[in-house]
């Protein structure tokens, strides 16, 4: 049964995720590349609804942290990158700019993966 505290813990892995995804995207494509923040935001939810449904509570419980991290900076890219090809600017190396954001993002993901871990190895010793 699924105590009080497991919500909990899932919405504050969600907002570390979003930050960090968020942050990561602000700091390159709108600091760097002046992207729209529109367009970050959009990229962002979609990238974090993905990688937490089937990253973290898909591939990560079923897997290693090393395999969801590979898929996080993957489908990271691609998202960065198919979206990027329809909403950068003209100027933005999209692709170069999708490799640099996905693995920024890969290294949070990694991080973010042993906390994720751990709670759930905590939760298992309550």
């Amino acid at each position: 049964m699924m105590s009080l505290k497991e919500p909990l813990e899932s919405i504050d892995t969600i907002v570390i995720k979003v930050v960090a995804v968020t942050g990561v995207l602000a700091f390159i494509l709108g600091l760097i590349y002046r992207e729209e923040i529109k367009d970050i935001l959009m990229i962002s939810f979609l990238l974090c609804v993905i990688s937490y449904y089937v990253g973290d509570l898909v591939i990560l419980p079923l897997t290693n942290n090393l395999i969801a991290t590979l898929f996080d900076f993957g489908i990271a890219f691609l998202v960065i990158w198919l979206t990027g090809l329809g909403f950068f600017h003209a100027d933005t190396p999209v692709l170069l700019v999708s490799l640099v954001a996905a693995l920024f993002i890969g290294v949070g993901e990694y991080l973010l993966h042993i906390l994720m871990q751990s709670v759930l190895h905590e939760q298992r010793t309550e």
